[in-house]
């Protein structure tokens, strides 16, 4: 966008890559194998660590059996994060960042319809529900799934500034302006966990 709008060869002002924990390729829940650019590295430090949420199709106890697979990669995130590292949730995957430990005596946002489980496992994270994004010093934690959006034009304004992040947001027709996912809470459905 920025280079489109300057008509010049400019740098990339974001680079990404695909790590997993020993660089082997990693099939997602619903078939996708997604190649791995190497293994996740103890010497270097990523300005940003991005956890997608994690498929939800076996409910809750899919959900926490996926996470305790991935107990193994705590201590590294766990160090990435004391290094530096912004560590950047979206939806179902603020349960990996409290599982590790990173939110105690914090506060975070996951999807509305997560609230009783997150709340019942991590009662030492002050959980947000009205927040789209939350900040907790380095972490942010997004929503339900959609919000990976609001949660890249968040780092796209952090890291490139507001002018690019507006010029971002407009390109790709991006509402910059939700700030809380309580017009979209069912109570319908929270009453049906109660049940």
């Amino acid at each position: 966008m920025a280079q489109a709008k300057d008509k010049e060869q400019r740098e990339p002002l974001f680079s990404w890559s695909l790590h997993s924990a020993n660089g082997a390729p990693v099939t997602t829940p619903t078939g996708v194998t997604l190649v791995a650019d190497s293994a996740i590295s103890a010497h270097t430090v990523p300005e940003v660590i991005l956890l997608p949420g994690i498929f939800l199709g076996n409910g809750i106890s899919g959900l926490l059996q996926t996470i305790d697979g991935l107990r193994a990669s705590f201590p590294l995130l766990r160090e990435k994060y004391a290094q530096g590292s912004v560590v950047a949730s979206n939806c179902s995957a603020s349960f990996v960042v409290a599982e590790a430990g990173l939110l105690d005596g914090g506060h975070a946002t996951t999807a509305w319809w997560l609230e009783r489980s997150f709340k019942a496992r991590y009662p030492k994270v002050e959980l947000r529900l009205g927040e789209v994004l939350d900040k907790f010093n380095n972490i942010i934690t997004s929503a339900a799934a959609t919000t990976y959006l609001d949660l890249s034009m968040h780092l796209v304004e952090r890291f490139a500034g507001s002018e690019v992040a507006a010029g971002v947001a407009k390109t790709m027709l991006i509402d910059a302006n939700r700030a809380s996912q309580i017009p979209y809470i069912s109570l319908a459905s929270l009453r049906q966990q109660d049940q």
